[in-house]
């Protein structure tokens, strides 16, 4: 970001947020869940008339059909998507493909993780960076100089990373080409009841710039980028806690009493304050960070930080209610939330837009993560009813302590 924003324009910003947003709603369709569908083969890999290796290069298979599917959709629908003006039709076919390569190089980075690799998957991920951002500041410092050279860089980040996981899979994983209906149609079957989950994120992550696109401009979609990706950050504070806390929730869950419950919903109550308090936080630093980070034209970017602070604080609490409802094993419920708040978020950035300018984007965003929280805490306390109010009574409190 700090070298990216000097050399390009907030036009040139706005396209690669653009670019983003439909990559992120390209992933859930191409991808289809294939690495987890993978991850939870590995382990029936013993069975008897089960064979793995062609399970994994079935996996392949969806995905690649899926790109083509996308292809065709895109060549259908490419005039209906607002701020794709400026791209043009061959960088917009574009997107698919480098999901694609993304969705298939990382069928074997999680399979490390499942193959008790973490190094492998680490130095992968690592390596996978570094070019990515050597290609992207070299592509658009001296040669594209403008957002094509951002694209350009992931791309061929992408592709190369792919050949790469592909060649690992076929030389060390024995990858065995052939192929098997049976095992096309339970990856599909693993994958497309997550579909309406990850269509409902789809809306709350990307319905705010494709609003701004149409009703504002793709400038200042970019300066919108920029803040949302600070703000963005509050959840490298709660991914840590999202990952360590999953194994002690459903340890306490396994044996709840009301002592434990209530134990649980004062650390839970801390835990929200922290994140709330993070994201004002942050928002009073905002101006004095973006002057360091980014260059004058993106300075305005700190009007949206303190209301997608808010909204990614409501995200990292419902993340810890989630767990909760998975280990209920009731995850399709999580859909009807996620849906419900990615309708809550078209029709809120139509409204505040209208109404308050860009601003409004932020502002529902933030709505859109509210919702979706409170329906997540609904949820949850429903599955597994628990103290949240009446903690606060001192008879309570004087016992929880006690």
């Amino acid at each position: 970001m700090p070298i990216l924003t000097r050399l390009l324009s907030t036009f040139d910003y706005g396209i690669i947020a653009t670019f983003n947003a439909i990559k992120t709603n390209a992933n859930p369709v191409i991808s289809m869940a294939t690495p987890a569908a993978v991850g939870r083969a590995y382990y029936d890999r013993d069975k008897e008339g089960f064979d793995f290796q062609s399970y994994i290069y079935n996996a392949l298979v969806v995905n690649f059909v899926l790109l083509l599917a996308a292809l065709l959709v895109i060549t259908i629908f490419k005039n209906f998507i607002p701020g794709i003006e400026g791209i043009g039709i061959f960088w917009l076919f574009l997107i698919p493909i480098i999901v694609w390569a993304a969705a298939t190089s990382n069928i074997k980075v999680k399979l490390w993780i499942y193959q008790q690799h973490p190094r492998n998957n680490g130095i992968f991920r690592i390596l996978q960076s570094v070019a990515e951002f050597g290609f992207s500041i070299l592509l658009v410092s001296f040669f594209l100089k403008n957002w094509k050279g951002r694209i350009v860089g992931v791309g061929i980040t992408e592709a190369i990373f792919c050949v790469v996981a592909v060649y690992i899979l076929y030389r060390y994983d024995k990858l065995n080409p052939v192929l098997n209906i049976k095992y096309i149609k339970d990856i599909l079957k693993f994958g497309l009841p997550l579909l309406p989950h990850s269509f409902g994120w789809m809306l709350i992550w990307t319905a705010d710039k494709y609003f701004l696109n149409s009703m504002v401009g793709v400038a200042t979609t970019g300066v919108y980028g920029v803040g949302y990706a600070l703000a963005a950050s509050i959840s490298l504070l709660a991914a840590p806690v999202d990952t360590s806390a999953e194994p002690i929730i459903y340890e306490k869950l396994s044996n709840l009493n009301d002592q434990t419950a209530g134990k649980m919903v004062v650390a839970s109550y801390g835990y929200f304050f922290l994140l709330i308090v993070a994201a004002i936080v942050l928002w009073l630093l905002s101006p004095f960070i973006l002057k360091i980070l980014v260059d004058r034209k993106f300075w305005g970017a700190s009007d949206y930080i303190l209301w997608i602070g808010l909204g990614y604080s409501a995200h990292g609490m419902s993340r810890l209610l989630n767990k909760y409802i998975n280990y209920s094993k009731k995850t399709y419920l999580m859909s009807y939330n996620t849906f419900a708040a990615g309708l809550v978020a078209v029709v809120a950035n139509y409204g505040l837009i209208k109404m308050n300018g860009a601003v409004g984007a932020a502002q529902a965003t933030c709505i859109a993560y509210m919702v979706y929280l409170l329906l997540t805490w609904r949820t949850a306390n429903k599955l597994y009813p628990m103290p949240w109010f009446s903690i606060f009574k001192p008879k309570n409190l004087k016992e929880l302590f006690q």
